[in-house]
């Protein structure tokens, strides 16, 4: 029988004639030119003996070689002929979909959340170098864990996102038949790897308001900027809405903005469009950004303070005007009443969004309050409810755009920076 001794020392020796030695179930080592290759022969159920090359030593290793002739032992058993079997599982491997073609896929026909370029890009930098070119079957639940782990602990807003997107796109795949088996990202959530939401709290209140119209006021921010922060905070929206927003998405004859669903985070759900009104004496709002726009997109990117162009405003640029641009002008240019600079809490772009719905709890109803944000409400209700609710949210506004002005203006007969011309 076999042994890795004779293995050993019989790998690379020469003779005249070929030799073989037998091991057990059919399996021999043949040594040929001092070459061994492990050999299997099993007889089929009709008969035939045939003759089946498994590897080479020390490529493959005796416990290889043997592990090899039980798993082809058990398709004679069954009535196969191993050679079609082996063959068959070598075309499945050479066109098996690796990680890159299912993602790719996935990608194109269902990922159509808002910013999607941003899922895109983390699959890029985060997951496509380390897996891409791998099959699906041959990851393991294992691996996958201890790379989101690990994320998890650098970067935990990307491993949820590289987590909900890698879920849906192997389910996706395994409903459409691409792949077999199970989701391998099954149980694994958030909480499992170590994430802990923070939620952020962050309200401005009267006073930071009245600092927000004052910094947008004297310092040298264009027209678009400010047009932009004022409809974020008159309309609670998120910053997608926004920035995502086209010229055919404004009617100026029913006063109504919508946002088609595949524009909105519920709108994958509800198939709904948010619809909100546009009041007359906030429409100067819009046309500022038609009037800064050449394009389709009214958010634009900027080329340099007055220079336009054709290309839409990113995320990180609408992010960038709360967090660079204001908060910091504001502490450079203005002291409060004791000749320090205000103390003025860092807030972001979506704080705007908690702000205005803050504010609107005095004013009208939840129900109401929750369609101006676009959320989805409890139950079925909007399956049964198609009202938009535009009027109601109407009043709403109003009292809300009241509220704003007051802050903005205060004693001082002051423009609103919005309303100035643009240069």
């Amino acid at each position: 029988m076999l042994n890795n001794m004779w293995l050993e020392k019989n790998n690379g020796k020469i003779y005249e004639k070929e030799i073989s030695k037998a091991d057990r179930d059919g399996l021999s080592a043949r040594l040929r030119n001092g070459k061994i290759s492990f050999i299997y022969r099993p007889r089929l159920k009709d008969g035939r003996q045939i003759r089946i090359t498994l590897g080479t030593f020390p490529r493959m290793s005796l416990k290889e070689a043997r592990e090899r002739v039980l798993e082809l032992a058990q398709y004679v058993a069954d009535g196969y002929d191993p050679r079609v079997k082996v063959k068959a599982q070598q075309i499945q491997n050479l066109t098996a979909p690796t990680f890159d073609n299912l993602f790719k896929i996935w990608f194109e026909r269902q990922c159509k959340v808002v910013g999607r370029e941003k899922h895109w890009r983390t699959y890029e930098l985060h997951v496509q170098k380390e897996f891409g070119a791998i099959p699906y079957q041959e990851l393991k639940r294992a691996t996958m864990a201890q790379f989101l782990i690990s994320k998890a602990a650098e970067v935990p807003d990307i491993a949820k996102r590289i987590l909900g997107d890698l879920r849906m796109c192997f389910d996706y795949h395994l409903i459409a038949g691409t792949i077999e088996g199970d989701n391998i990202l099954t149980g694994i959530n958030a909480r499992s790897l170590g994430i802990v939401k923070n939620q952020r709290t962050r309200v401005l209140n009267d006073a930071d308001i009245r600092t927000l119209y004052r910094t947008m006021r004297f310092m040298d921010m264009n027209q678009k900027n400010a047009a932009i922060l004022e409809l974020l905070l008159f309309y609670g929206c998120r910053g997608g809405e926004l920035r995502h927003t086209k010229r055919d998405w404004l009617d100026f004859e029913a006063m109504t903005w919508t946002v088609p669903p595949e524009f909105h985070k519920t709108g994958k759900k509800t198939k709904k469009p948010i619809i909100r009104p546009i009041l007359p004496e906030m429409r100067h709002l819009w046309d500022a950004l038609l009037e800064y726009s050449d394009c389709d997109w009214l958010c634009i990117a900027m080329d340099s303070k007055t220079a336009k162009s054709q290309r839409q405003m990113s995320g990180a640029s609408l992010q960038d005007i709360s967090r660079q641009v204001l908060i910091a002008a504001s502490s450079k240019k203005f002291n409060d009443a004791n000749g320090e600079n205000p103390d003025w809490e860092p807030w972001s772009i979506h704080d705007l969004r908690r702000t205005a719905r803050s504010y609107w709890s005095d004013l009208g109803e939840w129900a109401v309050c929750e369609k101006m944000l676009g959320h989805k409400l409890h139950g079925e209700a909007d399956v049964y409810d198609r009202a938009t609710y535009t009027d109601k949210m109407a009043v709403i506004y109003r009292q809300w755009w009241g509220i704003m002005k007051a802050l903005e203006h205060g004693d001082e007969n002051i423009v609103p920076l919005s309303r100035k011309r643009v240069v």
